[in-house]
């Protein structure tokens, strides 16, 4: 199978989230990208990613990207923030985004993998209008992997072991959904 994988954000106009470390979501989300390309690639799969470094690039350009390079999957990494509306330390966890409920399994599979790391479960959202999961032509998955914001999160964030494990589990996720998809 080929995979496209998106590390979100990324350049210096589009860093995302900030940790309270100064930790930036865009070097987060390339880390652990490059975890999940490795296991992937250790499973015989082909990989695409939609940046290799720190790039800005539009929503639409990744997913020219990804719809070029024939994937499969996709799957897009990013960390969560609650930005300035509540309190940091009340908000964490894990979630997955989908807009098409048939590719809701997927969603599933990963987030229920991923609360096997011990981060809380904070959603799998449906009906999400983000670019990269619009396409109906692959199954595609955002996973939210914690949240920048909250300390205890972003301490895990900043632990490689811990973005390999979150790797991990999402590679798990992937292979219970193609599982189902075979029986």
């Amino acid at each position: 199978l080929t995979f496209a994988l998106d590390a979100g954000h990324g350049g210096p106009g589009n860093k995302g989230a900030l940790g309270s470390t100064g930790a930036m979501e865009q070097d987060v989300n390339l880390a652990t990208v490059r975890h999940l390309k490795a296991l992937l690639e250790d499973r015989g799969a082909r990989v695409v990613l939609t940046r290799t470094g720190d790039e800005e690039i539009t929503n639409a350009e990744r997913l020219k990207r990804v719809l070029a390079s024939q994937a499969d999957i996709l799957i897009a990494v990013h960390s969560n923030s609650i930005g300035l509306t509540s309190h940091p330390e009340e908000t964490r966890g894990t979630s997955t985004y989908y807009k098409h409920l048939c590719y809701r399994p997927l969603s599933l599979f990963i987030v229920k993998e991923i609360l096997k790391t011990g981060l809380p479960l904070n959603g799998n959202v449906g009906s999400f209008n983000f670019t990269l999961n619009s396409p109906t032509e692959l199954p595609n998955v955002l996973v939210e992997l914690a949240f920048m914001s909250n300390p205890e999160d972003e301490m895990k964030l900043l632990d490689d072991d811990f973005r390999k494990e979150l790797a991990r589990r999402i590679v798990d996720g992937v292979d219970e959904f193609l599982d189902a998809c075979d029986e």
